[in-house]
C-alpha cells in the first residue's frame, strides 16, 4: 500500500499572463508497509550466486521401423510402421525402457546412462522378422547418438477358399 505524506512544504508554479510565476511542487514521500508490520530491510539482502547444475553424460538411441519394400535395408523412401514396441534393457541393472514408434515409424530413447544394453523389437503383426535382426547388443557411450533401423517385409495375406468335393 502506498501512502502519501504531505506534511512537508508544498511548492507550486502558477503561470498566467498577468500574474507573476509561482512554484508548485508537491513533495511526495512513498513508504512501503509490508504485511504484518515488518519494517523494510535497511540494507539490500545478499543473493547467493546460483550453482551450475552438472549435465549428466548420457547417450541417445534413435531409429526407424519401416516397410523395406525396396529391399534397400534403409528407411529412406520406405514407409514407416507405426505403433511398434521396442524395449531397451540395461544389462547391468536389468532395467527395461520401452518406446513405441510414431506414425512415421520412428523411435527414440534419450538420456541413456552409459553402459551395455540390448535393444529388442517386438515383431509387429503382419510383418516378417526384422532385418538385419530383431535385437542388437549395444554399448552406449556418453554424449553419443546411435541409430539402428529395423526393416520388414509384409507377410502375404491369407485367405481361405472353400473346397468343393463332388
Amino acid at each position: 500500500m502506498l501512502r502519501p505524506f504531505f506534511h512537508k512544504n508544498i511548492e507550486w508554479l502558477i503561470a498566467a499572463s498577468e500574474y507573476p510565476v509561482e512554484h508548485y511542487r508537491p513533495k511526495l514521500e512513498i513508504r512501503y508497509y509490508p504485511p504484518d508490520g515488518i519494517p523494510p530491510t535497511p540494507t539490500p539482502t545478499v543473493t547467493p550466486m546460483p550453482t551450475a547444475t552438472p549435465i549428466p553424460d548420457t547417450g541417445t538411441l534413435r531409429g526407424a521401423v519401416f516397410h523395406d519394400r525396396l529391399g534397400s535395408g534403409q528407411p529412406a523412401y520406405n514407409p514407416g510402421i507405426p505403433d511398434v514396441q521396442l524395449d531397451l534393457t540395461n544389462q547391468e541393472t536389468g532395467d527395461v525402457t520401452t518406446a513405441i514408434t510414431d506414425r512415421r515409424g520412428q523411435y527414440h530413447f534419450e538420456n541413456i546412462a552409459p553402459g551395455l544394453y540390448v535393444l529388442k523389437e517386438i515383431q509387429p503383426v503382419g510383418w516378417t522378422r526384422a532385418q538385419p535382426a530383431d535385437s542388437i547388443l549395444l554399448t552406449i557411450d556418453p554424449n553419443q547418438t546411435y541409430t539402428f533401423n529395423f526393416g520388414h517385409q509384409a507377410l502375404p495375406e491369407r485367405f481361405w477358399m472353400p473346397m468343393v468335393y463332388q
